[in-house]
């Protein structure tokens, strides 16, 4: 395959850039390492630069007094001044200081401090760095010449922040314990890679950046996880200099054009062109081509390897202390992260039930890495432990016997290994039987097979929407024969849809669409309301009161007074009606227009026949207008049909709004949970329905002594 492609260029984007505002002639602009770096190399040289912005950059030579102080834990250290230079324990070769003024727009001072000889930082050492400076500078004092005029004021900076080195300590294996009969928990003292990138294959160039590929026309051919070979065709216009390619523009190129394939700059200025799949089926090969003439791929064939902790062939079972004829070594199948720890342990699958309280050692791979790419320790790659030990009754036993005759002629030990073979599939047998108890116990059983047993229950209730929770599968499932009995009936409908949604409903008699149970009502119930003769504005001025009598009973008195309206002497219908409310009890007021103008009207609270309302006086009514007679409400009787469908059908109340969702599963569940030749007829909200004295559901009827009104 060849592919040729034009100008392929890598290109540098700035992502984020902010404008800060300071104080003062001194600014500390550059830090190297970055102020709270969490993983900086513990090589590290310690970088600022100071800027004097108030400097004449025309004149002599830095001349503030700079002090680079650096602690490492044990308290601070002078790594740099300028008055006696750089500190004996920071005096490595890339330390220097050089300063700048002579056209700059201001004048700044570059130091770097190496630590002396091949000191470096410990892994994951929290390091503080504090820069002070003061003193003369760039026409400064100490210089006689003020670019802006006159002497500016003795600036000063001082600064301090930190940073923390990389973690360059190797993780270890800590332990090994079987958690059940094919599952072993391994524990690490780091946090570990699942799968690591680093388990793809690679392929680097020999040599580092430049190359000369100027000729154009170069070639290379390459073969991928063992497919098919590409040929990659380099065009002069790809590089901003064919004599001179660098990293980043061949490991871009590369990427673009290589299928499956990835390449990537190395820090050391090489290029490494790596397989997109991991694990041992990847690789990598170059087979070929001009370019490679420059380039120096290596043309053996490059395979992967699976690096991560998440792998299930990093991990090696023996079983320890037992005759090779009857040695079952393990295998991992599966390998996942145990939730909570931070992917410090990992659970092991394994392919064959662990003998109990028999010794096997764990041994992981040793190119497992931690999470900041440290490989694992080599005196910890293995742990011991014990076969998983069921829960065995005290009194039972299982020991295979034989005559003691054949254990006298037993020199060597071949019938006590025959034995051990027949003891350990019987006791691995009955210890399967003890599982059953958390097959078929709903509350004991792993949610594995929950699934498997609701279907073995014959479960009616798989709608996607229900979207059950393990816990709330067990509990279906020791529910189900009970709903099973319960079909048919009112409560089971009930318990069904509590159980399955949550929501608390009754199953209530059906009604038609022209009278609806807990809805409709004979003579068309209303509250009693009395309505003041005349419309808004009101003169209240200094206040005044009015009494009330609500359902029949004592007077209730409401006083006005001039606070409570913007303008007494013209009180809105709406300001009196905000008062009435706020004091009355058993009733309520609102503005209305009965077509003459604004008015207050007052309600009863309870409506039907026994509601009423009478103003009775108060000073206030004269500006009001309320009549002073009794006011009644109206109505008072339910009914529902008395069709045959009625006695057959059934409404269902839930005592909470519901989603048009929830709606349709309830109408699925009660159509499944209902009585044969019953029906679903309305969903809706539950409503308190208010009765009299003289009509009583279920237990009056029309015609039978009730009396409708008072």
């Amino acid at each position: 395959m060849t592919v040729t492609v034009e100008q392929v260029l890598a290109t540098l984007s700035l992502e984020e850039a902010s404008l800060a505002t300071v104080s003062g002639a001194l600014v500390l602009i550059l830090r190297d390492p970055q102020p709270n770096d969490s993983a900086a190399p513990i090589g590290s040289t310690v970088g600022v630069r100071v800027v004097d912005l108030e400097a004449d950059p025309a004149l002599g030579s830095w001349g503030r007094v700079v002090t680079v102080q650096i602690d490492q834990g044990a308290g601070w250290e002078t790594a740099y001044s300028t008055a006696s230079g750089f500190g004996a324990a920071w005096n490595g070769a890339d330390s220097a200081v050089s300063s700048h003024a002579s056209s700059d727009p201001y004048a700044y001072i570059d130091i770097v401090c190496d630590q002396t000889g091949a000191g470096m930082f410990d892994g994951e050492e929290t390091v503080q760095v504090r820069v002070v400076c003061e003193g003369g500078g760039f026409g400064h004092a100490s210089f006689g010449h003020y670019p802006f005029g006159s002497p500016p004021a003795a600036a000063e900076l001082d600064e301090t922040w930190s940073f923390v080195t990389e973690d360059t300590t190797s993780p270890r294996l800590l332990s090994a314990e079987a958690i059940d009969q094919v599952t072993v928990r391994a524990t690490f003292d780091d946090a570990m890679t699942g799968t690591s990138p680093d388990g793809r294959a690679a392929a680097n160039t020999s040599g580092t950046e430049t190359w000369d590929l100027s000729s154009g026309g170069e070639t290379l051919t390459v073969k991928v996880d063992g497919g098919t070979e590409q040929t990659v065709t380099f065009a002069v216009d790809m590089w901003l200099d064919p004599s001179a390619v660098t990293a980043a523009e061949l490991a871009y190129n590369l990427s673009a054009l290589v299928s499956g394939g990835v390449a990537e700059e190395t820090v050391s200025g090489a290029v490494s062109l790596l397989s997109e799949t991991v694990g041992d089926d990847s690789s990598i090969q170059i087979t070929g081509g001009t370019a490679n003439t420059e380039l120096s791929f290596p043309t053996t064939l490059q395979t992967g390897s699976f690096t991560g902790a998440a792998e299930a062939a990093n991990y090696t079972f023996t079983r320890q202390n037992v005759y090779p004829a009857v040695a079952v070594n393990l295998e991992a199948v599966s390998v996942a992260f145990v939730d909570g720890s931070g992917q410090t342990q990992v659970d092991i699958t394994v392919d064959w039930p662990m003998t109990p309280d028999a010794p096997y050692q764990l041994t992981v791979d040793s190119d497992l890495t931690d999470t900041s790419e440290n490989t694992i320790d080599g005196d910890y790659l293995t742990a011991s432990f014990s076969g998983f030990v069921p829960d065995w009754p005290a009194l039972r036993s299982t020991e295979i016997k034989l005559p003691q005759t054949i254990w006298d002629r037993d020199y060597q030990q071949v019938a006590r290994a025959l034995l051990n073979i027949f003891q350990e599939a019987e006791d691995l047998t009955v210890t399967t039987i003890d599982q059953f108890l958390e097959q078929l116990d709903p509350d004991r059983m792993v949610e594995s097979i929950i699934d498997l047993a609701l279907y073995g229950m014959g479960n009616p209730f798989t709608r996607a929407e229900l979207d059950l929770t393990a816990h709330e599968k067990k509990k279906l499932l020791d529910l189900l024969p009970v709903l099973y009995q319960y079909k048919g009936l009112g409560v089971g409908i009930e318990a069904a849809i509590q159980l399955l949604l949550g929501l608390d409903v009754q199953v209530v008699p059906w009604v038609s669409d022209g009278w609806r149970l807990g809805e409709d009502y004979l003579g068309d119930t209303f509250p009693a309301e009395v309505v003041a003769g005349n419309a808004e504005t009101y003169n209240l001025t200094g206040g005044g009161t009015l009494t009330v009598s609500i359902d029949g009973g004592s007077d209730q008195t409401v006083t006005f007074v001039d606070g409570d309206f913007d303008t007494p002497s013209a009180a809105l219908a709406e300001e009196v009606a905000a008062v009435i409310v706020a004091q009355l009890v058993g009733g309520s007021a609102a503005e209305t227009d009965p077509g003459t103008g604004a008015a207050v009207t007052i309600t009863s609270t309870l409506w039907g026949p026994e509601a009423s309302v009478q103003v009775t006086g108060g000073t206030a009514n004269s500006a009001l207008g309320f009549d002073t007679t009794k006011h009644h409400g109206g109505g008072g009787c339910l009914l529902a049909p008395s069709t045959s469908r009625a006695i057959r059908t059934f409404d269902i109340e839930v005592q909470s709004s519901v989603t048009s969702t929830q709606e349709s599963i309830i109408c699925w569940i009660a159509t499944y949970m209902k009585a044969v030749n019953e029906h679903v007829g309305e969903i809706r909200t539950a409503r308190t329905v208010p009765t009299s004295d003289e009509w009583s559901l279920g237990d009056s009827r029309l015609g039978e002594g009730t009396i409708l009104g008072e």
